[in-house]
């Protein structure tokens, strides 16, 4: 469950607010135990993986599961969603920054032969797609996969089944990880095709994508990634995404 709805759920539960005084400034190096215990104890069950000082004074960056939120150093206050600062650069997300830093080196650690390639045949960049077999953007983006490859990008399967691992389409997944030709298999059931392939007994890896897709923060499918980690977004046209992908 995401967490944002775990918080609304939990809002729509309780009767009272906390009706305690006004929370002071925090200084900036104050230690983030006090946050987090309060945090854990109004939301039980949620794993904290990463707490860092955010640029803003008082506050943490707390990341749980795909997601980031923002805590008070006092543990009074939780705000979702982005948190943007004007740098001198440009407008900075602090929420896809931080997510950038734990998807690329998922992405480095993905061995070639755990996912499904549609190489270009003269390659100038990559992107790594999270799918599933039955979102129609999914199917309209493999119905242009030449167009991607003929614009020199080479698309990577990674099997992100939006209804879950018990799902009809995590199990349709797993069968095209486990056919022989998988690049077949998966044109096949992205045409609501039945799989003329008989699966073998593999190791398949979906799971294991499904648990990086959420580490990811993916909550949709497509969801397209370069080799560094920045999300394009969704489906995107081919020229699209070589505009996006300074390839235009």
């Amino acid at each position: 469950m995401r967490f944002a709805v775990l918080v609304f759920a939990l809002l729509m539960n309780s009767a009272c607010a906390d009706q305690s005084a006004p929370a002071k400034e925090s200084p900036a190096a104050a230690d983030s135990a006090v946050a987090i215990e309060r945090l854990l104890k109004a939301f039980p069950g949620i794993s904290v993986s990463n707490v860092e000082p955010s640029p803003v004074s008082g506050m943490f960056l707390v990341q749980i599961g795909g997601d980031w939120v923002t805590i008070s150093a006092d543990g009074r206050f939780v705000f979702t969603g982005e948190v943007l600062e004007l740098r001198e650069s440009g407008v900075v997300s602090l929420i896809e920054e931080r997510q950038k830093a734990v998807r690329g080196p998922g992405i480095a650690a993905l061995q070639a032969d755990q996912l499904i390639t549609f190489p270009a045949a003269e390659q100038k960049a990559e992107v790594y797609v999270f799918t599933d077999v039955t979102c129609g953007y999914c199917r309209q983006l493999h119905r242009q996969i030449a167009d991607y490859n003929n614009l020199g990008i080479t698309v990577h399967y990674l099997a992100f089944p939006r209804g879950g691992l018990k799902s009809s389409a995590a199990r349709v997944l797993s069968d095209i990880w486990c056919s022989p030709n998988r690049q077949l298999a998966m044109t096949e059931a992205k045409l609501d095709k039945p799989l003329s392939q008989t699966p073998a007994d593999c190791d398949s890896p979906v799971a294991s994508q499904y648990q990086l897709g959420e580490q990811f923060g993916v909550a949709g499918t497509p969801a397209v990634f370069t080799v560094d980690g920045e999300q394009l977004g969704g489906y995107l046209p081919p020229a699209k995404m070589a505009q996006d992908l300074g390839l235009q």
